[in-house]
């Protein structure tokens, strides 16, 4: 995102996912939550692109999660939760596609719904309280 814009840190290539994120993000979760309320959209919209949209573009282009030998394997992530959606050998032929493809779309809404709720509901007031407690540490009364 940083390539598109020197103000956002993240250096992950986009994928498809993060340039339609980038693009029209803000506008999205401003329809989700029905808030124009700044610095909070910009908050949450960077909030979203790190923890659930990054991870995205970084599958979608081969970035590994760490450097040098893997301990273990993730096999569990969103990308490989949709992929396993897609007819195997033994299925080709014998499901549809197209009911396929709707169960992936409503696994990635499902999930993208549930991080932008905790995120508006849940972090970003934790994170304002947090904030009004550093700057009246002071006043005690």
């Amino acid at each position: 995102m940083s390539s598109l814009n020197p103000d956002f840190r993240w250096t992950t290539r986009l994928s498809s996912a993060g340039l339609v994120y980038y693009h029209f993000g803000k506008r999205i979760l401003s329809q989700i939550l029905n808030c124009q309320e700044e610095p909070k959209m910009t908050h949450l919209y960077k909030k979203v692109y790190e923890n659930f949209v990054e991870e995205i573009d970084a599958i979608d282009n081969g970035i590994a999660t760490h450097d040098g030998p893997s301990r273990y394997r993730i096999t569990t992530t969103l990308s490989s939760r949709v992929g396993g959606l897609n007819p195997n050998w033994l299925e080709s032929g014998k499901v549809s596609i197209e009911e396929r493809f709707e169960k992936a779309l409503q696994l990635v809404g499902s999930e993208f719904m549930n991080k932008v709720s905790y995120f508006a509901e849940v972090w970003y007031p934790a994170k304002i309280n947090v904030e009004n407690a550093v700057n009246n540490r002071f006043n005690v009364s």
